[in-house]
């Protein structure tokens, strides 16, 4: 795991254990192509996503049109592994993770210019990738240096969580692999406890700042 600099500002990857990867990819695979699976209620066991609309009720321009639900016990594996990446960066009772979502991308689909919410809150995204086919694209980042935009490339790996500002705008490119690319994102909002240790912070020596860049205004 390591810290990596994208032009003063930081990602976070960190190699996740204990996930069933194959089963997580067939199962994200399996709710999108059937509704009634989720809108059953009948044995449903698919709890993430529940802030996102079902894929047929969404423009397919917008973000969430690749959003899909997970399976409770595969969402309880992402969470504790992710748990782990979380408290080892920001230590305990730092952040609580509020969304968990399936990301779906067929062949040739890919993933519109979008970031995680640009409040003032104290929050932190990520994606993490159970499998990276040939050809199906890397995570890219967008942000501004002296006015001029900048990309930035990460060569993602698979069994890799990568952390980042929930303000730092990403996408994916078209999926070229032939294959569905099936990946896991995820928001992380501050604990009153930790928010408070930010908002005191006037020296900036929290790793946080790795990720949100230092500012006059905290938050």
């Amino acid at each position: 795991m390591s810290l990596n600099l994208i032009n003063g500002i930081f990602y976070y990857e960190h190699e996740l254990k204990g996930i069933d990867n194959e089963t997580l990819i067939s199962e994200i695979v399996r709710a999108r192509s059937d509704v009634e699976l989720i809108h059953s209620g009948s044995g449903n066991t698919y709890i993430g996503n529940q802030s996102r609309p079902q894929h047929t009720d969404v423009d397919v321009t917008h973000t969430f049109y690749e959003d899909v639900p997970m399976p409770a016990d595969i969402e309880n594996q992402f969470k504790t592994a992710a748990a782990i990446a979380i408290e080892g960066l920001f230590g305990e009772n730092s952040f609580e993770m509020n969304e968990v979502w399936g990301h779906y991308i067929p062949p040739l689909g890919q993933t519109m210019v979008h970031d995680h919410g640009v409040g003032r809150e104290v929050r932190i995204s990520g994606v993490y990738y159970p499998h990276v086919p040939k050809n199906a694209g890397n995570l890219f980042f967008i942000c501004e240096i002296n006015g001029s935009r900048c990309f930035y490339e990460l060569k993602i790996q698979p069994n890799y969580l990568y952390l980042f500002s929930s303000s730092l705008l990403h996408y994916t490119p078209r999926n070229g692999s032939g294959v569905d690319r099936v990946s896991v994102s995820a928001n992380w909002e501050a604990t009153p406890e930790f928010t408070k240790k930010i908002n005191n912070d006037m020296t900036f020596e929290n790793v946080y700042w790795y990720f949100k860049g230092r500012s006059i205004n905290v938050v």
